[in-house]
């Protein structure tokens, strides 16, 4: 991957975010997004989409309800940045403590994810897909 001033900055926002979701903060993660992110999850069914005004309620809100710690690790593979978008490709693992009605639980996973990025009025990195 090149090492450029836009690969970084959209590398800054991946990384704010890895923070952001171990810290479980839910305003933390609405910053680093778009007021035009719109989620399509890979299942048929458009009920579970959700947009950034329903990431907070039904994405972030009530997932961190559910989780007591969370670690994250993430692989960047690639950035590819054009004009105004930018997407990154990376690995991310997580694991996380959940709690349930049986008692505390452990799960862990891997995914590999597309993130894409646009700019701002200001010029800076806002997540549009790929949470």
């Amino acid at each position: 991957m090149e090492d450029t001033p836009d690969n970084r900055s959209v590398i800054d926002v991946l990384v704010a975010y890895k923070q952001a979701l171990e810290e479980r903060n839910v305003e933390g993660i609405m910053s680093l997004c778009s007021p035009r992110f719109y989620e399509t999850t890979a299942m048929a069914d458009p009920s579970d989409d959700y947009s950034y005004s329903e990431l907070a309620r039904k994405g972030a809100a009530d997932t961190f309800k559910r989780l007591k710690e969370v670690r994250v690790e993430l692989e960047i593979k690639e950035v590819q940045v054009a004009d105004k978008k930018a997407r990154a490709d990376m690995r991310f693992v997580y694991q996380a403590k959940m709690s349930l009605p049986a008692g505390e639980k452990w799960h862990a996973d891997t995914e590999l994810n597309r993130v894409e990025l646009e700019r701002d009025k200001e010029g800076h990195w806002k997540i549009t897909k790929g949470l």
